[in-house]
């Protein structure tokens, strides 16, 4: 049997036809979409990726502002931006209360505002194998940003067959993911099971196959616990 060995990729080589093709649309469209997020802890992690998210912005032609405010306003806040139609676009910089609380504040943004596809509207599509919100399929449903990164980066070294129909491009690969949080691994569990993979999810609590069945027969995956 062949071995295979672990590789570095450079992030940047994966990122940077994206950004290019933001930066060229803005340009061509001569419309500058305004971000606006919302940083209402004091996590040093959570300011690094509020600037990393400026500097983005500034690179791309996109108008960021970050609020910052105390964590008891920031559902007015949210209110307030959802209403203002020169803002195109909303992100919570999370842990906020770092409970439920969380879950409610992400169902306050808007889902036409919603650039970090947290919103009920978005998780439920994602599980539910539905990757548009209309019918003409023009406007595509946005997806959480960390278990996207890791499908491009799939995508990127030729994980996903393009020879295959959309949707179904990791039919035949085997998958494992050791964790499962509602953040990470749950959600990319999903979306590499909807993409036609057979995935293993790992977690402490035991082994569970996410797949869409034999001959890939079931339109969203299902569940099944292995061990």
């Amino acid at each position: 049997m062949k071995r295979s060995f672990p590789s570095c990729l450079f992030q940047r080589l994966v990122l940077k036809p994206f950004r290019e093709e933001i930066k060229n649309t803005i340009n061509t469209r001569g419309i500058h979409p305004k971000l606006v997020g919302f940083l209402a802890n004091q996590d040093p992690a959570a300011l690094k990726y509020a600037e990393s998210t400026a500097k983005t912005c500034t690179e791309t032609g996109v108008v960021f502002e970050l609020k910052k405010c105390n964590r008891e306003d920031l559902e007015d806040e949210i209110v307030k931006a959802n209403e203002d139609e020169s803002i195109n676009g909303i992100m919570v910089y999370y842990p906020v209360f770092g409970d439920r609380q969380d879950q409610y504040l992400q169902n306050v943004v808007d889902s036409s505002k919603d650039v970090e596809g947290l919103c009920h509207k978005y998780i439920y599509n994602m599980y539910h194998n539905i990757r548009f919100i209309d019918k003409e399929q023009t406007k595509k449903c946005i997806i959480p940003c960390t278990p996207l990164a890791i499908v491009k980066v799939l995508e990127y070294i030729k994980v996903y067959n393009p020879i295959l129909a959309y949707g179904n491009r990791l039919h035949g690969r085997v998958i494992t993911i050791v964790n499962r949080s509602e953040i990470v691994g749950r959600p990319l569990a999903a979306l590499l099971a909807n993409d036609g993979g057979k995935v293993y999810s790992i977690d402490i609590n035991g082994i569970q196959e996410f797949n869409r069945g034999t001959g890939l027969r079931l339109k969203k995956h299902e569940v099944k616990q292995k061990f």
